[in-house]
């Protein structure tokens, strides 16, 4: 069976809507989701758009759950209720939220100015995003490049001035790292945001942000780039308490 078949159940939605005409290939796969690259139909304004797949929540692990979903959903208390339930419906609606979320934050933060792709559209199971880089090379991870010492300096800055970015919206990344970092060559790229968190309602946000802080500052401290993770964290977060970025 073709790779056209095998994911032509998946992404109906796009098909029907008329968003995309073939799959051309597998991009990545991971333990949340496989990304495809497709071709997009004449009519739209793009030649090429991602799709990430999410996995069948039934298959997937959602771990550490409750440090991510806080302030997630609404107040209600029976719809929480639910959600905390380990059962199918329970499950069912974390899995729809996580994609919804994602969705509507990429469009937030690529609106507010930060370097994420656009999402283009959505289905029950899928993300449909715009492609960073080109259709023969798409923009690589960043784990997989080696800067040279300028050009990570840059970088760097780059991907902090986007954290700050995320905060003005209330946003931290939470699983931020070399893994989920797209270089194309001229700009860094921030993908991957189903365990984002709201910084005014997560109580763990303050020490999400000190975390994927200290990954950055790892990984570019390993290209030249001396940083003091703590230090910046810490301004990062009083700047956002204190309405300054």
């Amino acid at each position: 069976m073709s790779l056209f078949h095998q994911q032509q159940q998946s992404l109906e939605t796009f098909f029907a809507a008329g968003w995309i005409t073939d799959v051309v290939s597998q991009l990545q796969s991971g333990k949340e989701a496989t990304v495809f690259l497709c071709q997009a139909d004449p009519s739209t304004d793009y030649e090429f758009l991602v799709a990430k797949i999410y996995r069948d929540f039934a298959n997937r692990s959602f771990r550490r759950d409750a440090e991510y979903v806080e302030g997630m959903f609404p107040a209600d208390r029976d719809l929480r209720a639910v959600v905390r339930k380990n059962n199918y419906k329970g499950r069912s609606l974390k899995f729809g939220s996580w994609i919804e979320r994602e969705f509507a934050l990429l469009r937030r933060l690529s609106e507010a100015g930060a370097a994420v792709p656009w999402a283009v559209e959505r289905s029950s199971n899928a993300i449909l995003m715009e492609l960073i880089g080109a259709a023969e090379a798409p923009a690589p991870m960043l784990k997989h490049l080696r800067p040279a010492r300028t050009h990570a300096r840059l970088r760097f800055d780059q991907v902090l001035r986007n954290i700050e970015i995320f905060l003005v919206n209330h946003c931290v990344h939470a699983d931020l790292s070399e893994y989920n970092l797209l270089s194309d060559g001229e700009d860094i790229w921030i993908i991957d945001f189903p365990q984002a968190v709201d910084a005014r309602f997560n109580s763990n946000a303050r020490s999400f942000l000190a975390r994927d802080v200290e990954r950055i500052c790892r990984f570019f401290g390993r290209h030249g780039v001396e940083s003091n993770p703590e230090v910046i964290a810490d301004e990062l977060w009083d700047r956002y308490l204190r309405n300054e970025l």
